[in-house]
C-alpha cells in the first residue's frame, strides 16, 4: 500500500483532499502484513480434474512450496532478494522481501497422489486430477517442474 501525504491549503477543494484520506483507508485485497500479498488464482474444472492458476509474476519456481495436509492444498512462496551499489560517496543497499500462502480445501474426488505442479512465464499451474476411489493419502510435498 503506498501512503500519500497530502496538504491542505485553505483555497483548496475540500471534497477532493478527503477522496485522497478515503483512499488510502482501504487496503487491497492482494495486501496483507508488509511484504506480502494474495495472488489471483483461476480454478476451472474439467472431466479430468481441476486446474488452478496463480498469477505470480517475478519469482522463480524454487521460491514456491506446493503440499498437501489431509484434505487441504497449500500453496506458498517467499522471495527475498539484496542490491547493493556502491559509488564514490555512497553505498545504496535495497531489500525485498516478498511471499504469501494459499490454502483450499480439496473435494475427496481429488487424486492427491497425482498432483502436479508448474511455473511458466509468471504463472504457477497447479493440476489436481479426478480419482474414482477414495483419498486415504494425509500428507504430500508436491514438486514444481
Amino acid at each position: 500500500m503506498t501512503m500519500l501525504t497530502v496538504k491542505r491549503k485553505p483555497n483548496s477543494i475540500p471534497a477532493m483532499m478527503h477522496l485522497f484520506d478515503l483512499a488510502n483507508s482501504f487496503s487491497t485485497p492482494y495486501a496483507g502484513h508488509k511484504g506480502s500479498f494474495l495472488p489471483a488464482v483461476n480454478v476451472s474444472e474439467t472431466e479430468k480434474g481441476f486446474t488452478m492458476e496463480f498469477a505470480v509474476p517475478g519469482f522463480d519456481k524454487s521460491h514456491f512450496t506446493v503440499q498437501m495436509e489431509k484434505e487441504t492444498l497449500i500453496v506458498s512462496a517467499k522471495k527475498e532478494s539484496t542490491q547493493e551499489t556502491q559509488e564514490k560517496n555512497y553505498t545504496r543497499k535495497e531489500f525485498t522481501f516478498g511471499s504469501f500462502e494459499r490454502r483450499f480445501t480439496i473435494p475427496e474426488t481429488v487424486d492427491a497422489e497425482n498432483i502436479q505442479a508448474s511455473y511458466i512465464n509468471g504463472i504457477l499451474h497447479v493440476e489436481l486430477p479426478k480419482k474414482t476411489n477414495p483419498a486415504t493419502e494425509v500428507k504430500k510435498h508436491i514438486e514444481i517442474k
